[in-house]
């Protein structure tokens, strides 16, 4: 919401009182306001991004939701529920679909898990669900696990400058130095 926006917004729930784009005419409502977000907005009120005063307004109790993902014990709860949602009663969840489902980490959240399980419905065709249903999940794993083992530059630089030191005995000083004297490599093979 626009910072103007969020100006307006506070007066109205400050007064109660707000105009019809387009009227003059004032009007009056009682009402509760119930937020929701996925942004910290503690942390967007430091940045300037959002106002402090309607913050604190509005933040009278907080309810954290974690992420699917920070959570896979409560898959097995959800599961059912979803697939009775879309038509699918007296569902049977073999303990690999299960697994397959509490392994994945969910980005998408808990839409993403509907999404899924409608999709290996229709994958299923009447029959109980199986891992084959679910074939998008096991590329997108391994690439979540391929990018979890994957080191940033910075710490493959690190390990390197410490093998480096190790290897020549040298101090942070004196392999500082040496690079200095040495000078800038070649590119050149």
């Amino acid at each position: 919401m626009d910072v103007g926006v969020q100006a307006q917004f506070l007066k109205v729930i400050e007064d109660r009182q707000y105009r019809r784009v387009g009227e003059v005419k004032v009007r009056r409502s009682e009402f509760r306001l119930i937020c929701a977000t996925n942004r910290d907005l503690l942390e967007e009120t430091r940045k300037g991004g959002f106002r402090k005063d309607l913050y604190f307004r509005i933040n009278v109790l907080s309810i954290v939701i974690p992420s699917l993902r920070e959570r896979p014990e409560d898959i097995s709860g959800l599961v059912p529920g979803i697939l009775r949602n879309l038509g699918v009663f007296n569902p049977v969840i073999s303990p690999g679909v299960m697994k397959l489902l509490q392994e994945y980490s969910w980005p998408g959240n808990i839409r993403e898990l509907r999404n899924v399980l409608e999709r290996a419905i229709l994958l299923a065709r009447g029959q109980p669900l199986a891992p084959e249903h679910f074939s998008g999940l096991e590329s997108s794993q391994i690439l979540v696990n391929q990018q979890r083992s994957l080191k940033d530059l910075e710490d493959v630089e690190y390990d390197h400058i410490r093998t480096v030191m190790g290897a020549l005995g040298r101090t942070r000083t004196k392999l500082q130095l040496h690079c200095i004297y040495q000078g800038p490599r070649s590119t050149e093979s």
